[in-house]
């Protein structure tokens, strides 16, 4: 009887956890996805793949295939690598690909194990599965193996939301990999709705025990695509142009919608690393130059925990974003050409 308890008790507990973190579904009229157009006729050409990009493929840290992208230019001033956040691809950062060029960097870009035009474990595409330590490994032979550094010129990484959170768990064990490290709205801690997030793990972590770790977590789902699909559905940026890309990117591909939902899984895995990444002594004592851009408008993740976190570091420069949202490379001109700029003058300050 205690048992069954328990479990009834557990599935309530579920059952409120999902609820409550449901998206949010408001939206008002906005633009719409065209699906008879091409993706080329819907984005603007700065958006897309320039001339000089080329991909490639490496092997993951356990076999898998791991897709990369680099535009080189001829005389550039400093290397730069990209790396994306969850359910991202390269496609998506080709107009920050292209303005780093304009500005005289080389770029190399990673599409994480399970996203992208890298494969995918299991059958379901859809679901998210990330092992954070792979994906660690991943990274570091990126930058160790494959990325072409040059005499005298800076190595910089610029990492977003869960690929900021990859790139602290790198710069633990290897703080000089890099010359410097740009993160923005880092996946340091993620918000989980009215839910407390440490309950939250321990019932992704029963979830898990009992076999069910390839359940959406809550909010989540599998990509499906909606022709009405409205600029206000994207509580990730406010620009009304750039709020549309990853819809018809995920139309025009289908490779592209690998890993859109979150699991139970991922969810159990994203909170052993966050445990280890808090409680590192490493990272808080380690050298690495850090500037963390922090929108505060974020649906995704707690602005707070990545200012706690770059306090505790002896070398990191924090800059805070009012009125932006999470994704800072998306976001209206009025807000990306101040982040763009904050970035490029912290690079010369530090190189």
């Amino acid at each position: 009887m205690q048992k069954l308890l328990l479990k009834l008790v557990i599935m309530s507990l579920v059952v409120f956890f999902v609820q409550s973190c449901a998206p949010n579904t408001a939206s008002v009229s906005a633009l719409k996805v065209n699906r008879n157009l091409a993706i080329h006729d819907q984005l603007p050409t700065r958006a897309l793949m320039n001339e000089i990009f080329s991909f490639n493929y490496i092997p993951s840290s356990d076999g898998q295939r791991i897709r990369y992208g680099k535009s080189v230019i001829s005389d550039p001033r400093g290397i730069i690598v990209l790396a994306p956040g969850q359910s991202e691809f390269i496609e998506i950062y080709f107009e920050l690909v292209n303005e780093f060029n304009r500005n005289n960097f080389d770029v190399w870009i990673i599409d994480w194990k399970g996203q992208g035009g890298s494969d995918h474990v299991g059958p379901d595409e859809n679901r998210a599965l990330n092992n954070f330590s792979n994906d660690q490994q991943d990274l570091e032979t990126f930058l160790r193996e494959v990325v072409v550094r040059k005499e005298g010129l800076p190595l910089i990484l610029l990492a977003h939301s869960m690929g900021a959170h990859i790139a602290l768990r790198m710069l633990e064990g290897s703080p000089n990999l890099v010359d410097l490290s740009i993160l923005t709205a880092p996946m340091i801690t993620v918000k989980t709705g009215m839910y407390p997030h440490g309950i939250s793990s321990v019932l992704a972590s029963v979830v898990v025990s009992a076999g069910f770790g390839w359940w959406y977590a809550p909010g989540n789902s599998k990509w499906v695509e909606r022709p009405n699909f409205k600029t206000s559905e994207n509580e990730n940026t406010s620009d009304p142009i750039r709020a549309m890309w990853k819809e018809y990117w995920r139309i025009s591909k289908q490779d592209l919608r690998k890993s859109y939902g979150v699991t139970y899984q991922w969810f159990h895995n994203y909170s052993k690393s966050r445990k280890e990444l808090l409680q590192s002594e490493e990272l808080s004592a380690s050298s690495s130059k850090i500037l963390m851009t922090i929108p505060m408008i974020d649906a995704l993740v707690v602005p707070e925990a990545s200012l706690n976190m770059c306090i505790k570091m002896i070398n990191c420069k924090s800059i805070i974003y009012e009125n932006a949202r999470h994704e800072l490379y998306l976001e209206e001109d009025k807000i990306r050409d101040i982040w763009m700029r904050d970035i490029f003058s912290w690079i010369k300050i530090n190189n």
